[in-house]
């Protein structure tokens, strides 16, 4: 009998636990998770405050904007607002700036990337409801915010090694995200069918690339209908959300066809939605020196064209969660990595 009981209750412990929900991580620890996985090679929480020292020339950290002093910066740490940790960067966009309207950070990369590689990248960005919905091509003559630049040390900001995300608010209202290289000489854009890269100049053509018909976002050239990432529409940066952006990008040969970029975006930890696939495009080195691969980001709500005689409201926008990678990174939440089988890497 006694024996009995003891099967009954060694029966029962086991279901409670099987029974009992898994730990739900918190946010420090999801992202203590995905920065001890294999192959990080970068992570930053913005979470120290000597990670907001001002710095100068090309120096990683934080930069004012050209021209002003180091004590000048714009962006400073955030401790209210912020993904995970104790803080965030955080940018204010002041009325009546110009082009450089408040500088940027600089990381490296903790590695390098040049001919026959893939790295993968994954950070989170907010933006308040000013900088997310305000036409800023008021601001200047084809006004756009940036949000990441990806480049090499040797040719700068502005050069063939290069891979920028900036968002457009086009004749809308809101930005939606696209991406170019080669100092903005060539957009990260395809035919209609998904399946080439397009000239600069080619019309009709996409900005934003899915999965598949049903699966992410598909916006095509002056056609600029919102989408819910159900394989039509536009991805649109929403209001006072975190967005996770994941980009892998596989460098085949300098001058040649056979480069891919892809990226995905998960809204406050949702699934990832594919917003770029570009296959057999073209990366052009016009530094082609060891210090000139892919090594660095810049985060910076730069704007081309824009008039410091413009006056507009202060917009705001954070970045959190700097992850660099040479494997699939996994998606916020304990999601899983994005599909890598969109492309045969050469």
């Amino acid at each position: 009998m006694r024996n009995t009981l003891l099967y009954f209750l060694l029966v029962f412990v086991v279901s409670a636990c099987l029974a009992a929900p898994a730990h739900a991580l918190t946010p420090e620890e999801d992202f203590a998770a995905r920065c001890a996985a294999s192959g990080v090679i970068k992570c930053e929480g913005f979470d120290a405050a000597a990670t907001f020292t001002p710095q100068t020339s090309t120096d990683p950290g934080l930069h004012a904007p050209a021209g002003a002093p180091a004590s000048a910066v714009k962006g400073f740490q955030d401790t209210a607002a912020k993904k995970s940790g104790n803080s965030s960067l955080r940018f204010d966009i002041l009325t009546n700036t110009d082009a450089d309207t408040a500088g940027g950070f600089i990381a490296t990369f903790g590695g390098s990337f040049g001919q026959n590689s893939t790295f993968y990248l994954q950070f989170a960005q907010m933006m308040d409801t000013t900088m997310a919905n305000f036409d800023w091509s008021t601001t200047g003559n084809g006004t756009a915010p940036k949000s990441a630049v990806f480049y090499g040390l040797a040719g700068g900001l502005c050069q063939q090694v290069e891979a920028t995300t900036v968002s457009y608010a086009y004749a809308q209202p809101g930005n939606r995200p696209s991406m170019y290289t080669a100092c903005g000489g060539y957009g990260m854009e395809t035919n209609l069918s998904g399946t080439s890269w397009v000239c600069p100049t080619c019309v009709p053509k996409l900005i934003q690339e899915p999965s598949s018909a049903t699966d992410g976002y598909k916006c095509q050239w002056d056609v600029y209908g919102d989408g819910t990432g159900n394989g039509t529409g536009c991805f649109r940066m929403p209001a006072n959300k975190w967005v996770t952006f994941y980009y892998r990008i596989h460098i085949g040969n300098w001058g040649s066809a056979n480069s891919t970029v892809d990226a995905w975006v998960a809204i406050d930890n949702g699934p990832y939605k594919q917003w770029i696939k570009v296959p057999n495009m073209t990366f052009n080195n016009d530094f082609p020196t060891a210090d000139n691969n892919f090594s660095r980001v810049m985060f910076t709500p730069y704007m081309t064209g824009k008039q410091s005689s413009v006056a507009h409201p202060t917009a705001k926008t954070w970045y959190d969660e700097l992850i660099v990678s040479t494997q699939p990174i996994a998606a916020p939440g304990g999601g899983l990595s994005a599909p890598q089988n969109l492309h045969v890497v050469p």
